[in-house]
């Protein structure tokens, strides 16, 4: 769901006291998912399976970021779900 298209009181709702506290436990799962999808990106270099990691692997990094943000507005900050980075695919084809 995009900035554009969430609803207005999601975006506005205040964080649960415990918010932070599973917002912590879904990034540490997150970062782990992403050391795993690395070393299958790592064993899978040259391989036929190499673009298949390699796409996890981005999926992984996105979902750490996204945790991330989550873990800011628990905090109270002010921020404004940004519109996802994606690679060009020319530099992920190379």
């Amino acid at each position: 769901m995009s900035p554009t298209t969430m609803p207005r009181a999601e975006l506005e709702r205040e964080s649960r006291p415990d918010e932070r506290e599973r917002a912590q436990r879904r990034l540490e799962d997150a970062l782990q998912e992403k050391e795993r999808s690395h070393a299958r990106l790592d064993a899978a270099q040259g391989t036929a399976a190499e673009l298949d990691a390699y796409v996890q692997l981005q999926e992984a990094e996105e979902a750490v970021a996204a945790r991330d943000r989550w873990i800011e507005w628990a905090d109270g900050g002010e921020i404004v779900p940004p519109w996802p980075d994606f690679l060009p695919l020319h530099r992920i084809l190379g």
